[in-house]
């Protein structure tokens, strides 16, 4: 946990003030409206943290549950077999159980440090496909190429930074 605060205390610091302090300079983005005249909310009448893992399980079960549904009755014996073990889930815990003898004999700080340059990794050249874009773009009112010009490249900052970070640290472990 503690290489992970390392790498974004850095990354947090490049891709924030310094960067935001770039665009800034580079960048006039009046505040939204919505976002002005926003009154105070009552967290009292927020949802339960229980309700909301409940929200976000409900449709991932049915997904799976449909996917496996169409594939199992139709199929021949071998097929299913194999639908099941081509499924997202099911392959991915195949490859860490597969990956664990490997991954024992490393150290621990050695393994954190793989961690979080998977995770710097996972946030560069954050574009379309990104929820994450969107919301922002939406939120702040900016247009697609303005978002791309800030937040992609911040993104890309923050996950250079962890990963460079991560780098430095793993040749320590």
């Amino acid at each position: 946990m503690s290489i992970g605060i390392f790498c974004g205390i850095f990354a947090m610091i490049v891709a924030g003030p310094i960067w935001g302090k770039i665009c800034g300079n580079k960048y006039f983005i009046p505040v939204p409206e919505s976002v002005a005249n926003q009154a105070d909310i009552d967290e009292s009448k927020l949802p339960k943290f229980g309700t909301i893992v409940g929200i976000i399980l409900i449709p991932l079960v049915l997904i799976i549950a449909n996917s496996v549904a169409k594939v199992v009755p139709a199929l021949s014996a071998v097929q299913p077999v194999l639908a099941f073990l081509g499924e997202p889930f099911v392959a991915l815990t195949i490859a860490v159980i597969a990956a664990m003898p490997g991954i024992s004999a490393m150290s621990p700080l050695y393994l954190a440090c793989v961690t979080a340059a998977i995770a710097g990794g996972s946030t560069v050249c954050s574009h379309f496909n990104d929820s994450g874009f969107w919301l922002v773009k939406s939120l702040v009112g900016m247009d697609e190429k303005t978002t791309l010009k800030t937040w992609t490249i911040m993104e890309t900052l923050v996950g250079g930074v962890g990963f460079l970070v991560a780098l430095v640290i793993s040749f320590f472990a």
